[in-house]
């Protein structure tokens, strides 16, 4: 509530109000001055008292009694009140009721002029006794005729050249008049009224008379101020953002004005390469939305700072500024960059007209709207299931569920900023407040879709293989006595295809979300994916049964007859469609969730991973700039050197100092240079707003960190668990590439936890121990463990053999048959390798990123590997339609250092 009354309209008028008085000789109590407007406003008869407190204080001319002032307050485009983000901001609705306190209790010395929109006449009857203000007070503006058109469109241009006259400064000699040609004139009142109907031809008009503007001074010479005339060709470049002049005329269909607003940000949008026009559409679909309830496009403001992060890791407010600068803002601006309130710049457009005019613009917000409209589709349905007690018949269709996947829903739903975005909008819509009950349960309702409709593919698929299967038996019982091989043959291999069957559909059916409801609750899952991997053990050893063994050395012995080939080859295809989803799915639940732990013990923990060193008022250099201006001061947590004679980059990370009151959170990666102790900034890998009042705790790794979200405009409080990863370049360089997020935890015990052990400081490194697996972490006296994707060293126990060699594949071997499985992969080498049992695909090369290898950076090799359970070679050679999916795989593996000669150095 403190961060929205900082940022609210009282605290802007306060400001603007503020700006009118007599300083009281220090910033710091012209400050708190403000501050207090703000409350004295907020009182009854807002207004009057404001001018019986200060209005002695006002900043007259030398001459008339201050305290005898008239003030006149225009509170202009009044309709900002009704905009959806004042939703709910308390400090809206005591505006209306000062405004409403003045109009029925004046001050004599005060006067108040209110502008709106009339479109948004209708929004007044929100608040009682406006409507009655308004109907005795209302002044409607009508539509400008031909002549008040004229002079709007020539008197601005007299009136500067005025202006331009009676300053002196000018150097050339001025024209007595601007001239605008007949040809000119004409076309614009033309345009004008073309679309007077639209409310905004006005804003449109001033936007093409400012580029006519640009045109002619261009024309004539950059220094000239003012220009003699308007003419025709200027009126065709000023259209055509000054890429074509009288050699293609405007046809008579054009609109100018809709044409200019049109083609001048698309063509500064077309200056950029594809990095930067990327930026910009992901600013631009933070600046606007579509109202889910009036379908109208509205702006909405953001923080420069979190509209940085927009642009990518590490981008600053500067870079923001730089972007945006070309061409964005200027003698045109399209976007405002709000710095009134200097701890709290702004970035927002500068008039919605915009939106609408430019077709881009629009279809980005569009394209948005459609995404939450899909998304409030599925989450009514997912209400209706709630509500029907999770009956299958209220899940969503087979042709919905295609639908949603050609669109990209599942991709957007795992999306933590898309789905606060949508959080935001649901509070618009009308049916929001029901429907936010069931946002929680939207993951388990599209997975249990998903997993019937998987159940029917197979259930499909068994029918059409159970199908061929009779039609390959039809061939097998001439040649076999039809009981012995449907007893030793067929009926031990059905069996086994559905323990597989069983298997794949339990593994479909596990619910995996991000979000945990406490530290281990995803156990239950656990237990029934360990129960799917013991059915595809049961499948591959044969349950301990002797018929069941029988077959397995049938078909090992006789699978290249006819008679045992089709039988071969169907559970062949049944073990590669339904073992790697249970594994897969298994490594997913270890690997995305935060699972309790007992507490460590010295009688069966290794020794603790080093705590960091801290340093509390530490400086780390930005790259690139002086020390001096690129510094950024705060607390410096730096990993401990292994080894005294290990001189390379320590990994590090920053928490800026900031002042007491703000409660916001940014944590920026380092790296520290043993020896000199010398501090290099990197990406920032945590930003808070003031408003979530985060906590955050990191285990002594730096890897892994847990923070708190937990704001007022938070539905669910949770804690947000992600995972750092760390790069060390072949020049030595340590730096912290992205972050992942692995699991949500809702449980109020564990914010409570890491609340705790961040302490006063908000920021803390608990101790780890490394574990088989993973890390174990203490949170406030809470063991928590993590299982980790990444590779670790195998320590093999006392007297076990040794690992399993691989060797090449073979000619011929069925192995190099599944090289698909990193065809989408430009760049990499592929190696096949083998055992008895299993095929191993060894990729290496450049990681494919969309981008050319740049051969300015240090050589990288990046491997990643995946292990397939050995197919036959018929189902090998089938895998160019419907490739397997791995049994196990690591991306990446390992990242090799190479010296100049392309020698492996580490």
């Amino acid at each position: 509530d403190s961060q929205a009354r900082r940022h609210s309209p009282i605290a802007r008028l306060a400001r603007r109000f503020a700006g009118l008085l007599k300083s009281r000789g220090s910033e710091a109590a012209d400050a708190q001055r403000i501050t207090e407007i703000a409350e004295v406003f907020r009182q009854e008869a807002g207004f009057a008292r404001l001018l019986d407190t200060y209005g002695g204080e006002l900043a007259v001319p030398p001459g008339p009694d201050a305290s005898d002032a008239r003030v006149l307050f225009v509170v202009d485009q009044f309709e900002e009140v009704f905009h959806p983000t004042n939703k709910n901001v308390a400090d809206a609705s005591l505006l209306v009721e000062r405004v409403l306190d003045h109009f029925f209790n004046p001050h004599p010395r005060c006067y108040v002029v209110l502008t709106m929109r009339s479109e948004h006449l209708n929004d007044c009857a929100a608040f009682l006794e406006l409507p009655d203000a308004i109907n005795k007070s209302s002044y409607l503006i009508r539509r400008l005729d031909t002549e008040e058109l004229r002079g709007a469109i020539t008197g601005p241009a007299q009136r500067f050249l005025r202006l331009v006259a009676r300053s002196g400064d000018q150097v050339r000699p001025l024209p007595e008049q601007v001239v605008f040609e007949d040809a000119v004139l004409e076309r614009l009142l033309r345009d004008v009224q073309a679309i007077s109907h639209d409310p905004d031809h006005l804003p449109l008009l001033q936007h093409l008379l400012a580029r006519l503007w640009e045109a002619a001074l261009e024309r004539e010479e950059m220094d000239v101020l003012v220009p003699s005339c308007i003419t025709e060709i200027d009126l065709v470049r000023a259209v055509n953002a000054l890429a074509r002049g009288d050699e293609v005329p405007l046809g008579a269909n054009v609109n100018t004005l809709r044409a200019c607003v049109e083609n001048w940000p698309e063509t500064l949008y077309q200056w950029h390469d594809a990095t930067k026009r990327g930026q910009f559409d992901n600013l631009f679909r933070h600046l606007a939305f579509k109202d889910p309830n009036t379908g109208l496009y509205s702006q909405q403001r953001i923080d420069v700072d979190s509209g940085a992060l927009l642009l990518g890791p590490g981008m600053s407010r500067a870079d923001l500024r730089a972007l945006i600068a070309e061409g964005f803002l200027g003698s045109v601006d399209y976007l405002f960059w709000d710095e009134e309130d200097p701890t709290r710049v702004t970035l927002k457009v500068s008039h919605e007209s915009f939106i609408r005019g430019w077709a881009r613009f629009r279809a980005l917000i569009d394209a948005e709207s459609a995404h939450f409209e899909e998304f409030l589709g599925v989450l009514r349905k997912c209400a209706d299931w709630s509500r029907g007690e999770r009956g299958e018949d209220f899940l969503l269709e087979a042709g919905e569920l295609r639908r949603l996947g050609d669109s990209g829903f599942a991709r957007r739903l795992r999306e933590a900023d898309k789905r606060s975005t949508w959080r935001r909008f649901l509070g618009l819509d009308r049916d929001g407040e029901r429907l936010t009950r069931h946002e929680g349960e939207l993951d388990a309702f599209f997975a249990a879709s998903q997993n019937r409709q998987s159940e029917r593919l197979q259930r499909d698929a068994r029918l059409r293989l159970s199908r061929r299967l009779v039609v390959a038996s039809t061939v097998l019982f001439a040649l076999l006595p039809t009981a012995l091989f449907s007893v030793l043959v067929q009926g031990p291999t059905m069996r086994r295809a559905e323990l597989l069957f069983d298997a794949g559909n339990r593994a479909n059916r596990a619910t995996l979300n991000v979000s945990q409801s406490k530290v281990g609750d995803a156990a239950a899952t656990l237990d029934s994916l360990l129960r799917a991997a013991e059915l595809v053990e049961s499948a591959r050893q044969g349950e301990e049964s002797v018929r069941m063994e029988v077959s397995r050395t049938l078909l090992q012995a006789l699978g290249s007859l006819p008679l045992f080939n089709d039988q071969r080859d169907f559970l062949a295809s049944v073990f590669t469609q339904a073992e790697p989803p249970v594994n897969g799915t298994l490594r997913q639940l270890m690997t995305g969730a935060v699972w309790r732990a007992p507490a460590p013990s010295n009688a069966a923990r290794t020794e603790p991973w080093p705590l960091p060193e801290l340093i509390d008022d530490a400086a780390c250099a930005t790259p690139g700039r002086p020390s001096t201006a690129g510094d950024l001061r705060g607390r410096l947590f730096v990993a401990v050197r292994r080894a005294e004679t290990d001189t390379r980059p320590l990994r590090a990370l920053l928490v800026p100092q900031r002042p007491p009151s703000d409660r916001g959170l940014d944590v920026f990666s380092a790296s520290v240079d043993p020896v000199s102790r010398q501090c290099t900034l990197g990406t920032q890998v945590l930003s808070s707003p003031e408003v979530l009042d985060s906590r955050a705790v990191f285990d002594a790794g730096l890897r892994y960190f847990y923070y708190t979200v937990q704001g007022p405009n938070t539905p669910v409080p949770a804690v947000i668990v992600q995972e750092v990863d760390w790069e060390r370049s072949s020049d030595g360089q340590v730096r912290a590439l992205q972050r992942e997020t692995l699991a949500s935890i809702t449980d109020p015990q564990a914010i409570a936890a890491v609340v705790a052990a961040a302490g006063e400081q908000r920021v803390a490194v608990v101790p780890a121990w490394l574990v088989p697996g993973g890390l174990q972490v203490s949170v406030a006296g809470r063991a928590w463990r993590i299982v980790s994707k990444q590779a670790q060293r195998i320590e093999l126990p006392l007297g076990a053999k040794g690992l399993l060699a691989l060797r090449s594949a073979l000619d011929g071997s069925a192995c190099p048959s599944l090289a698909q499985t990193f065809a989408a992969m430009p760049g990499f080498t592929i190696e096949h390798l083998e055992t008895e049992s299993h095929c191993v695909m060894v990729a290496r090369g450049w990681p494919a990123l969309g981008t050319a290898v740049d051969p300015t950076r240090p050589a990288r090799d990046e491997i990643r590997v995946a292990v397939h359970e050995r197919p036959t070679r018929a189902v090998a050679q089938r895998a160019a339609e419907n490739p397997p999916a791995p049994v196990a795989g690591l991306v990446p593996f390992a990242r090799l250092a190479t010296d100049a000669a392309g020698v492996e150095s580490g």
